[in-house]
């Protein structure tokens, strides 16, 4: 346990929360390694989505994410 908290101490110090908010707040509140997977794939999908305007191109990145079973499971583990 304290090692955990060492090495999450040494990971806050050499994270730029100006630069990397996203995942300070990852940090700091203990997410784990598949939440900040799904929630940077979720996110990924809506950047994809905003800045592509070509429809066939967002839907070949959308058929090599749907069947991704860590997504499926985070996002289920939500819904219950």
């Amino acid at each position: 346990m304290i090692k955990e908290v060492k090495k999450i101490k040494l990971l806050k110090f050499m994270v730029n929360d100006n630069e990397f908010p996203f995942f300070m707040y990852a940090l700091d509140n203990e997410f784990e390694e598949t939440q900040v997977n799904a929630v940077m794939k979720i996110l990924s999908a809506f950047y994809y989505r905003l800045n592509e305007n070509n429809d066939n191109n967002y839907h070949s990145y959308h058929e090599l994410n749907k069947d991704d079973e860590s997504l499926k499971s985070y996002l289920g583990s939500l819904l219950c």
